[in-house]
């Protein structure tokens, strides 16, 4: 039905559609296949008598419409407990959520502390390692024996051998 000029019958707005659906000449059985206009107006003719939500109907929409019809029906009492148990679990949840988030934080803050300190410590190591080949491509150069050149740098003979390579090329 659409809104019409009493005097001429023309279409007020041609937008806007009324629709009156008498509940009691609604006799479809709710079923999954019921088309989402049919669901609602089940739902509302038969939301009184229901003590619980149909699984035909658990999906969103239906579900937040059922809660509504829920805490509407509460007396003034009982929705003043409801409101401040919601409030309550709601504090709760953004309580532990912060501390999760701190905690993350705080976590991500040590992690970051360590890997400096892990690389600054692989850095004094490379360091080191460097000033002993360092010494060592020096004592090679001196000439000294391989064997001198192990016992003061640590360095395998090996490795020294390799160094006395690379000093000849």
């Amino acid at each position: 039905m659409q809104l019409c000029d009493v005097a001429t019958g023309s279409v007020f707005y041609d937008k806007l559609t009324l629709v009156i659906i008498e509940l009691p000449k609604f006799t479809q059985p709710l079923s999954a296949n019921l088309a989402p206009a049919d669901q609602w107006i089940y739902l509302l003719q038969q939301l009184p008598t229901l003590d619980a939500m149909p699984p035909e109907l658990a999906d969103e929409p239906f579900a937040r419409a059922f809660e509504l019809a829920a805490e509407a029906a509460l007396s003034p009492e009982e929705r003043r407990s409801y409101q401040a148990n919601l409030k309550r679990v709601r504090d709760d949840a953004s309580i532990l959520e912060t501390a999760r988030q701190a905690a993350r934080q705080e976590g991500l803050q040590e992690g970051r502390e360590e890997g400096r300190e892990e690389g600054r410590e692989e850095g004094r190591e490379e360091g080191r390692e460097e000033a002993k080949l360092d010494v060592a491509r020096r004592m090679l150069a001196a000439g000294l024996p391989l064997a001198t050149i192990a016992t003061l740098t640590d360095l395998s003979e090996a490795e020294l051998y390799r160094l006395a390579d690379e000093y000849q090329a």
